[in-house]
């Protein structure tokens, strides 16, 4: 488990279940940093468990509206990076936050591994919220990307633990 995503107060029940769910999880901040990425959802981008892929390597589609703290100065250009639907500042912990975008059904997540082939595209929920930021003193919008489990789906992001006659079908599939 990484060492900065601990929830407040150290505790790290909430981050291990997540890390023990066999689908792909990440947790995107507005800005598109990744703060969280469970073990399936860093070997699905080709990476180590317990290292969050690069911002590049989890794109999910452009979000339908742009909140307008994402406007840069110049009205006609509007910044796409991160997640253009969620409010770029971070507000006072004390303050409630303006609401945000509802969440949403099989929202379309381009998945790219750094060093190997791999390039996916899941269909994911996106499930925007608030969370505390390290120091407990303001918040942030976050979201988070959570691919559905369904049946078989979910061996495509583990081929090595298939059995030997399921990995060579499999291994056709994807040729």
């Amino acid at each position: 488990m990484a060492e900065g995503v601990r929830t407040a107060g150290g505790n790290l029940l909430y981050k291990s279940l997540l890390d023990l769910m066999p689908t792909p999880i990440y947790v995107r901040t507005a800005d598109g940093q990744i703060l969280f990425a469970n073990r399936c959802g860093s070997l699905a981008a080709g990476e180590l468990p317990g290292m969050h892929p690069a911002a590049w390597q989890v794109t999910p589609q452009v979000a339908p509206t742009t909140h307008p703290s994402r406007l840069r100065a110049n009205a006609s250009r509007v910044d796409k990076e991160g997640e253009v639907d969620l409010p770029h500042e971070h507000i006072p912990a004390s303050a409630v936050g303006e609401p945000l975008p509802e969440p949403v059904r099989d929202y379309s997540v381009l998945i790219q591994g750094r060093a190997a082939p791999i390039r996916a595209v899941l269909t994911m929920h996106r499930i925007p919220f608030w969370v505390a930021t390290p120091d407990g003193t303001a918040q942030r919008a976050v979201v988070m990307y959570v691919a559905p489990v369904a049946g078989d789906e979910t061996k495509r992001f583990f081929p090595s633990v298939r059995p030997p006659h399921e990995a060579k079908a499999a291994a056709g599939a994807f040729s």
